[in-house]
């Protein structure tokens, strides 16, 4: 009112952490903790495959490096081949299937620094691998808004150590899946971080992130779900302004749509696929091809359980073909019909259990051979 004396402020400007009633000392202790996790995760995911390093060029790395011309070839024409042709042309002339620049990209400018050395190659993916666990942890922490909980270590810890990993870290042609699991990670990340601090940098960061991700390898494509879903479940946000939230990812989704069809030939390539990598194309009826895809997905969930024995190989004659009375389709199917029913009954309550068993869902989905045949039996 008019004549009326202002009260002197006499409190201090807050600082990061205060909007939530946290000190300046916490926030200080708290970011210790943070560089202190990170650190350890980092030294636990190197360390458990610094053995690789000393490895040599096997199996499916003379796709991505010594059989593949773009990457040998090297310089900005290489690139230039690499961004403007599909994963494969380099390696046997054929442009369809994938389109994944980012992986070739990245070798080709390892031979400009380091020349041609598989060791050189193994140490990056190590290193990417390292910085993925570290990334997990990072978004953990943006999703549950808390520095380290017994659940979020845990989960860090496992993903580190579980060996069913070994094949993607110690392939140098699994730099792939490495680096489109870096940059959704990232992607997710930057996405809660703008949330949490309002800036449109950390969200144009996490858009840019998707797409590197897209580009990386096509299972990336998965997060134009993941992103709504982790909304949902972690923060209390209306449908409207999730929707609203994930036009900038649609934009990506269908930039890159448009790439694949710009730039590949085909985008499926069922009618090429052999027996020898996918037995599944000896089947005559799709029946039986669907419920061998479903006896697969109990494969998968054992092996994440149980990771023994573990092979590269799950090709022609090491998963048989059954049909839905087999004791495979019908196990799978029970067991992952369980899992669903959960997931719907905790969607509404938006429990941590439902997000893990849709998560799983989601992501496998598109490498299961229920949508499309693959290039793999099992993965």
């Amino acid at each position: 009112m008019a004549g009326k004396k202002r009260k002197r402020r006499t409190d201090t400007p807050r600082r990061a952490g205060a909007k939530s009633g946290v000190t300046a000392g916490e926030a200080t202790r708290a970011s210790k903790t943070t560089r202190l996790y990170c650190l350890v995760f980092f030294a636990l995911g190197f360390l458990l495959y610094a053995n690789t390093i000393t490895h040599d060029f096997v199996l499916d790395d003379q796709i991505v490096v010594t059989g593949n011309s773009f990457v040998m070839q090297g310089g900005t024409e290489g690139l230039k081949n690499i961004f403007t042709h599909g994963f494969l042309v380099g390696y046997n002339g054929q442009n369809n299937q994938s389109y994944r620049p980012m992986a070739l990209a990245s070798l080709l400018i390892e031979r400009a620094f380091f020349g041609t050395s598989p060791h050189v190659d193994h140490f990056f993916n190590v290193l990417l691998f390292a910085a993925t666990c570290v990334m997990l942890f990072l978004l953990l922490q943006q999703l549950f808004r808390t520095t380290a909980s017994p659940l979020i270590l845990f989960t860090t810890a496992l993903f580190a150590t579980h060996p069913i990993h070994t094949e993607v870290v110690a392939n140098i042609k699994g730099r792939d899946e490495l680096l489109a699991l870096f940059f959704l990670l990232i992607a997710l990340w930057s996405f809660f971080r703008g949330l949490s601090t309002r800036s449109s940098g950390w969200k144009t960061a996490s858009v840019l992130a998707f797409f590197l991700a897209t580009i990386s390898k096509e299972t990336a494509t998965t997060g134009i779900v993941l992103l709504p879903l982790a909304y949902y479940f972690f923060r209390d946000d209306p449908p409207k302004k999730i929707a609203k939230a994930m036009v900038p990812y649609l934009v990506v989704i269908t930039a890159y749509t448009l790439l694949r069809f710009a730039i590949l030939d085909r985008v499926v390539y069922e009618e090429d696929l052999l027996v020898i990598n996918n037995a599944m194309m000896s089947v005559p009826d799709a029946s039986r091809r669907l419920a061998t895809a479903v006896a697969v997905l109990g494969l998968y969930l054992r092996l994440l359980v149980v990771p023994h024995p573990l092979s590269f190989d799950y090709s022609y004659n090491q998963f048989p073909i059954v049909d839905w009375t087999h004791w495979r389709t019908l196990l799978s199917l029970a067991v992952n019909g369980s899992l669903m029913l959960v997931a719907l009954w905790g969607f509404r309550r938006r429990q941590i259990l439902s997000f893990a068993i849709l998560f799983w869902e989601i992501t496998i989905v598109l490498v299961s051979n229920l949508l499309t045949i693959i290039g793999a039996t099992a993965a």
